[in-house]
């Protein structure tokens, strides 16, 4: 059997909905409950800075995370509980309630 030429499209041929599908299937993908993120990644998928987690980490308050070595890590099913807990309809609410 004689094998088909492979055809690489080039980045402007790929129409914007074909692009949004990949994105939204990796996307889907990387934030699997059991997926394990840095800090970084936490940043750029959840919008928590860095800093506040640096913060939050020596004074508690934010979400919960795992020592791997003398990385930092956060589970993103601990990180979806987080927000779900600390969401408000108000910002006269007390958290929690």
């Amino acid at each position: 059997m004689e094998k088909s030429p492979t055809t690489t499209l080039p980045p402007e041929a790929v129409t914007a909905g074909d692009e949004s599908a990949r994105t939204a299937k990796s996307a889907s993908e990387f934030l699997l409950p059991d997926r394990l993120l840095s800090r970084a990644e936490v940043e750029q998928h959840f919008g928590i800075s860095k800093r506040f987690l640096e913060v939050a980490a020596v004074r508690g308050g934010g979400p919960r995370f795992a020592r791997i070595g003398r990385s930092v890590r956060y589970q993103v099913s601990e990180l979806r509980r987080w927000i779900e807990e600390n969401s408000v309809s108000s910002t006269s609410q007390e958290v929690g309630q």
